[in-house]
C-alpha cells in the first residue's frame, strides 16, 4: 500500500486530534522530509515532539515516553522514524509505569490491557513492517525483551516514498537486507 502526504494531511487534520505526541529520531525526522512537512500541518494542533536518542530501544527512554504520554494525554501518537522509533510508540501506547515495570518485562508479563490513544505510525526506513506488527522489542540492561500483543498493533500506518528516498545510503542499505 503506497499513501500520499495528502492522505497524512487528511489523516492529522482530523478535529478529533488536538493534541498530537511525535515521536521520532532527530536525525531521521529531519533527513526524510517529515520535520518541514508537518511543521505547516500542525500548526494549529497542541503538540510534543520527543526526539529518542538511543539507536535501540532501552528502557530508560521508554519510561520518558510513557511519562510524556501520560502527562500530556495526546489525542494522538505519532511515530515518525524506523524500528526503535515504532516499538517505543507502540509499547508506550499500551502500558503504565508502575513500581514493578522493569521486573515485569524481564519475567516476560507485560501487563497489556488498553491502548491509551490513536497510534498512527510513518516508518521513514523500510524492510522490517514494523508499522504493520504486533510485536514490539525493549532493551533492558541490554537484554533485549520481545513482546506480541494484538494491542501493539498501530491504529494506522502511512507509507510514504517521499520518506523513505531521501534516506542516507547506510539506511536504505540496511533497509535492503531486512527486506531480503
Amino acid at each position: 500500500m503506497i499513501n500520499s502526504l495528502e492522505d497524512i494531511e487528511k489523516f492529522v487534520s482530523d478535529k478529533s486530534f488536538k493534541k498530537i505526541l511525535i515521536i521520532c529520531g532527530r536525525n531521521s525526522f529531519y533527513t526524510s522530509g517529515a520535520e518541514k512537512f508537518f511543521k505547516n500541518l500542525l500548526i494549529t494542533k497542541e503538540k510534543i515532539l520527543f526526539y529518542k536518542n538511543s539507536e535501540i530501544p532501552i528502557f530508560g527512554e521508554l519510561v520518558e515516553i510513557i511519562n510524556n504520554v501520560r502527562k500530556f494525554k495526546p489525542d494522538l501518537i505519532l511515530a515518525v522514524g524506523g524500528g526503535t522509533v515504532i516499538d517505543y510508540a507502540k509499547i508506550a501506547n499500551v502500558v503504565n509505569i508502575m513500581p514493578d515495570l522493569k521486573n515485569l518485562i524481564i519475567n516476560y508479563n507485560f501487563p497489556f490491557k488498553n491502548k491509551f490513544t490513536k497510534l498512527a505510525v510513518i516508518p521513514t526506513t523500510a524492510g522490517s513492517g514494523a508499522e504493520v506488527t504486533s510485536n514490539a522489542v525493549i532493551y533492558v540492561d541490554g537484554i533485549k525483551h520481545s513482546f506480541e500483543s494484538e494491542l501493539l498493533l498501530p491504529d494506522n500506518f502511512f507509507l510514504v516514498p517521499e520518506f523513505l528516498i531521501s534516506a542516507p545510503s547506510k539506511v536504505k542499505a540496511s533497509a535492503g537486507f531486512d527486506a531480503i
